[in-house]
């Protein structure tokens, strides 16, 4: 179901990932945005990357989940190479510790930003 919530909490996820330079249509950045609003609705999806990605490859019918992971991987790091870390501290405060930045540990990020806003 659609409500006026599900609609913010998408715009801010669209809003982040273009902040950190991500590229809106890459298959990759597409995935990771419903990895995102997924562990946001169900929390216990952080708990199982391999859940969570199996969730996402349902939600968006492809067949193979580690073609979803591999997407996913591939748009975090394209774009890690390019990011500048005081850009992630801006966006995410202190839940950002400075260390490497992991798949599950940016979802987890932007879970917990979501859940102040």
């Amino acid at each position: 179901m659609i409500n006026k919530e599900n609609i913010e909490i998408e715009k801010n996820v669209d809003d982040i990932l273009w902040k950190l330079g991500f590229t809106s249509y890459f298959k990759g950045t597409i995935y990771l945005k419903e990895a995102i609003i997924l562990a946001y609705i169900d929390n216990e999806l952080l708990l199982s990357m391999k859940e969570l990605v199996k969730k996402v490859a349902e939600k968006c019918n492809i067949q193979n989940e580690k073609n979803v992971r591999s997407a996913m991987d591939k748009s975090l790091n394209s774009t890690l190479d390019f990011i500048d870390n005081s850009k992630i501290y801006n966006i995410f405060g202190d839940d950002y510790d400075g260390r490497k930045i992991s798949l599950k540990y940016l979802i987890n990020l932007f879970v917990h930003y979501l859940k102040k806003v």
